[in-house]
């Protein structure tokens, strides 16, 4: 099926029989209009025909046509029309005028003239027959014009009535259509509303501002939304529960195999506990993956939690952490820090750095570097994180934003959720995420820039 739009469907429907209605009025308007012009022209014809029997006289039984020229050039003048007459005596023999005018298709009544149309030399006429009475019997008359005059009259009336009627009917489609877009801006104004909504934003729509025709619908979109955030809600309860339960028993596990660790052990037991403690540690972190990612969704970011920071004393705290990293991959990891005071929740800045820059020295080779730097630009807190590994294709810039996805052939054994933890921390703080290709070409450069300070770029909240 063909899809159409609401509103032209609307002006479909009322501009047909709207149409309708026109064309039906200016047919009428065209009739009542042409009607008397004609009968004005059948009269004036049969008026001619009785001047025309004024000027038969009789012998006998015998008639003859007296018409003086003067009179006959009268008879016959018509602007814009030719006048023909044919004067037949009581035994229908000619006596005078144009000879062969058509017939009239019977015999008229005496005194009432008889209209009808035929041709004559090869040019339609309107014909007037009328039979006169004599003592003796009647005779006829016949007049005949031209339809010239009348069907410029026919023309011009045609287009008297039609130009106003199409002029009045697109003034009416204009102004239908007019107020069907007014009868459906509430409705474009909540297709709007809806439309610029994160998918964050679960709060309901106000039902007041709808017209009664879409309070249902609204009401119906709300209990959406409700069940939606109900859903989202419970969903969020139980990753970051999972998560934080998982937390206590890994870093009790870890900890053991640690202490295991140091103990005098054959080397296939070394080897074994070394594997379970690789798989534990990615476990670990993959918990408080999964924990930084509940935060930041929808129910578990919390703007309230929003406090005064610095970039560039989140980098400092966390840093030695990361120059064990490089320092055990032989990466070299530079800083170039600058103030970038911002407003934002902690723990989340803290996870959001945290992945992007075990992202770069992991997916770095042996001897790369990674740089990491945050600068104020324009009133905004911005941070860098470009290193000179493998890059990330253009066509695949969206897609590792997405939740465990990994690129073809990468090495190590991420969970694929570092940058879709990233995506999500900042959507929740109202921050700008790009994954551009790092100065020469080669590498990665993520940066992600924060809503300036003050009012007049409020951070976004979960609802």
């Amino acid at each position: 099926m063909r899809k159409t739009s609401l509103r032209w469907q609307l002006l479909r429907t009322l501009a047909i029989p709207l149409l309708m209605v026109f064309a039906v009025g200016s047919g009428l308007a065209f009739f009542f209009t042409i009607k008397p012009a004609i009968l004005a022209y059948d009269d004036a014809l049969g008026d001619t025909a009785h001047a025309v029997a004024l000027h038969v006289r009789f012998s006998g039984s015998r008639a003859r046509l007296e018409l003086p020229p003067e009179a006959e050039r009268l008879l016959r003048w018509r602007t814009n029309a030719r006048i023909y007459f044919q004067v037949d005596g009581l035994y229908r023999e000619f006596v005078g005028g144009d000879r062969n005018l058509p017939p009239a298709p019977f015999e008229p009544q005496p005194g009432e003239p008889l209209y009808y149309d035929g041709v004559y030399e090869g040019n339609l006429v309107r014909v007037v027959a009328l039979a006169v009475p004599h003592a003796r019997g009647r005779y006829l008359i016949r007049v005949a014009e031209t339809t010239t005059r009348r069907d410029q009259l026919e023309l011009q009336t045609y287009i008297g009535v039609l130009i106003p009627a199409l002029l009045l009917a697109a003034a009416m489609i204009l102004l239908t259509r007019n107020g069907i877009a007014r009868a459906l801006k509430p409705l474009m104004q909540l297709r709007n509303d809806i439309a610029a909504r994160s998918h964050r934003d679960l709060r309901p729509v106000d039902e007041t501002r709808a017209p009664l025709e879409l309070q249902a619908f609204v009401h119906a979109i709300n209990d959406l939304l409700e069940r939606l955030a109900r859903a989202t809600d419970a969903q969020q309860r139980f990753l970051a529960n999972a998560a934080h339960q998982l937390r206590t028993p890994l870093a009790g596990l870890q900890t053991q195999l640690e202490l295991a660790l140091k103990l005098p052990v054959t080397r296939e037991l070394q080897q074994a506990l070394e594997r379970i403690h690789r798989a534990t540690e990615r476990t670990a972190r993959l918990a408080n993956q999964l924990l930084a990612l509940a935060r930041a969704e929808p129910g578990g970011y919390h703007g309230d939690r929003l406090q005064a920071t610095d970039l560039q004393a989140v980098i400092d705290e966390a840093a030695n952490q990361w120059v064990r990293q490089a320092l055990d991959k032989d990466i070299d990891l530079g800083f170039e820090l600058a103030p970038a005071p911002l407003e934002a929740e902690p723990f989340l800045v803290r996870e959001l750095l945290a992945n992007l820059v075990d992202n770069a020295i992991a997916y770095t080779p042996a001897g790369g570097r990674v740089t990491v730097r945050c600068f104020s630009r324009d009133g905004r807190a911005c941070l860098e994180v470009e290193d000179d590994g493998p890059g990330i294709p253009t066509e695949e810039r969206q897609k590792v934003l997405e939740r465990f996805y990994r690129l073809p052939g990468s090495p190590g054994t991420g969970s694929g959720l570092g940058l879709a933890i990233v995506r999500e921390i900042a959507q929740a703080h109202g921050a700008t995420l790009l994954i551009a290709d790092a100065a020469g070409g080669r590498g990665t450069l993520v940066s992600v820039c924060f809503p300036p300070l003050g009012p007049a770029a409020p951070l976004r909240s979960a609802r």
